[in-house]
């Protein structure tokens, strides 16, 4: 299984790269720092054909930020049916609600390691 990993926080990164391979460590993770650089991986995993299983999506980032990059993916043919998972420390209800229109979830970044291994079990269940 692949999960395409979308955040410019690399202590975010790294922690939930971490809870993730604690679950199964089979599990790849790419990962990218911001949604232009995450579309420029999908772009080339779909003509590859290796699309990711999942993308974990955070909101808040430099250069194209998650509301327009998971639009740009809603919209192209062969990323639209792809399960997206918002994982975002926002807590602005209209975030919440433009994703729930979009998203397959929407998941508030946890303060304690327990509640994301939590988390990670269940992203890859």
């Amino acid at each position: 299984m692949m999960i395409l990993y979308i955040d410019d926080d690399i202590d975010d990164q790294e922690m939930l790269t971490s809870a993730i391979h604690d679950e199964n460590p089979l599990i790849s993770i790419s990962v990218a720092s911001d949604g232009r650089e995450g579309l420029m991986v999908l772009e080339r995993a779909s003509r590859l054909n290796t699309l990711p299983k999942l993308v974990v999506l955070d909101i808040n980032m430099p250069v194209l930020d998650g509301k327009k990059t998971l639009e740009i993916i809603r919209k192209h043919p062969s990323l639209s049916s792809l399960p997206v998972i918002i994982f975002s420390s926002s807590q602005n209800a209209n975030d919440k609600d433009f994703f729930s229109n979009y998203a397959s979830e929407f998941i508030t970044k946890p303060m304690r390691p327990s509640e994301l291994k939590l988390i990670a079990r269940q992203m890859i269940s």
